[in-house]
């Protein structure tokens, strides 16, 4: 017996009221949409999927006569939420200077740096530490 769908129709994208027709049809419009927003195919298919994933959730209260602008305006809000999520992901992980990148010194050297290091938080005041 073939695989049925909560609707009991053979088709599984007959109860997305019309879903999968907008994003068939539209993808490649929102992908170079996307593309000329990030700048980077790859990330532009990505942005595509992630917005037609939240758009899908809502579909039902998507106004009929605006799903174009609708989605559109999901996908730029997404982009924008990309961005940050860059920005303060490129902010909480600085490049470390060379001097503090890992070196060659060996075990001893590190123990040596890593004993320096609890002594010097030691004579800290704990609201210093914090």
């Amino acid at each position: 017996m073939p695989h049925e769908s909560a609707t009991g129709d053979d088709d599984p994208a007959a109860g997305d009221d019309g879903f999968t027709g907008f994003a068939v049809a539209a993808w490649p419009r929102l992908v170079r949409t996307a593309q000329l927003l990030t700048g980077d195919f790859h990330e532009a298919e990505d942005l595509v999927q992630t917005t037609l994933a939240k758009v899908y959730g809502r579909w039902r209260r998507v106004p009929r006569d605006e799903v174009d602008l609708y989605v559109r305006r999901a996908l730029i809000n997404n982009n924008l939420s990309r961005i940050r999520r860059k920005r303060v992901a490129h902010l909480l992980t600085p490049v470390l200077p060379d001097s503090l990148r890992h070196t060659s010194g060996g075990h001893a050297e590190t123990v040596e740096q890593r004993t320096a290091l609890f002594a010097a938080l030691a004579d800290l005041t704990p609201r210093q530490r914090a």
